[in-house]
């Protein structure tokens, strides 16, 4: 191969391999667009563990307190029950008269920390199916931008395979 004709083998290989070149930055760049994206999935991801941790943190603090206060009053009714006993039974007629009155408060209250713990583990539970449902979502949003990442990807191979067939 003479000079010259190396020199036009080169003038003519430089611009295709040029235009390779190229193609590849235009890879790179979507590569590193589907990283940016993967990290913002996982950056999401752990926000919403963060939520249900906090949340489960929430439910078990309640279920501390209400078992604590249970015991509260388990104890406070336990040490009443003994005092009625040593007073004896010419006062157990009064003092049963007073504990029936005193039961019927703490059966009221009783009734309305029921209905506090059974509408606060409803808006937990209904705060877990909202974090449940936009995790679902947030998991659905990524498959089909995956899906859509890995068409344009496809589709880009297949042009720079075309594109180098025809060049090459």
């Amino acid at each position: 191969m003479t000079r010259s004709e190396y020199q036009e083998l080169v003038e003519f290989i430089a611009p295709r391999f040029d235009e390779i070149g190229r193609q590849f930055k235009s890879v790179d760049k979507r590569f590193d667009q589907i990283e940016k994206r993967l990290i913002k999935v996982e950056v999401l991801r752990e926000e919403d563990r963060s939520l249900l941790r906090g949340v489960a943190e929430g439910v078990e603090t309640n279920r501390e307190i209400m078992t604590r206060k249970f015991a509260e009053i388990r104890a406070e009714m336990a040490g009443e029950f003994q005092a009625v006993r040593i007073e004896g039974a010419a006062e157990f007629k009064a003092v049963r008269t007073e504990m029936a009155q005193g039961f019927e408060a703490v059966e009221a209250q009783f009734g309305s920390v029921r209905k506090e713990m059974a509408d606060g583990f409803k808006a937990v539970w209904a705060e877990f199916g909202t974090v449940r449902k936009e995790i679902a979502d947030g998991f659905e949003a990524v498959d089909a931008e995956f899906g859509s990442v890995r068409t344009e990807m496809a589709d880009g191979f297949q042009n720079l395979r075309t594109e180098m067939a025809q060049g090459l």
